[in-house]
């Protein structure tokens, strides 16, 4: 990298969501690129089961971020 960009670093951060109902993690994933619409019906079965026993969800995001200069 450094023949490229003479100054380079990287960060990482994780980054932890917290939804604290079924309806806020459903609006989530109905808006991220991941979602598709047939599997709707396990994923609305597999939430509900999830809140049944626990009171959260958590997801976490590990990324990691560069910067470059020439």
């Amino acid at each position: 990298m450094q023949r490229v960009f003479p100054s380079f670093e990287t960060s990482r951060f994780t980054n932890r969501v917290t939804f604290a109902d079924p309806e806020q993690l459903t609006t989530y994933w109905k808006s991220y690129y991941l979602y598709k619409p047939a599997f709707e019906k396990a994923f609305l079965e597999a939430v509900k089961q999830h809140f049944e026993s626990e009171r959260v969800f958590v997801t976490t995001k590990e990324v990691i971020g560069f910067v470059g200069k020439k």
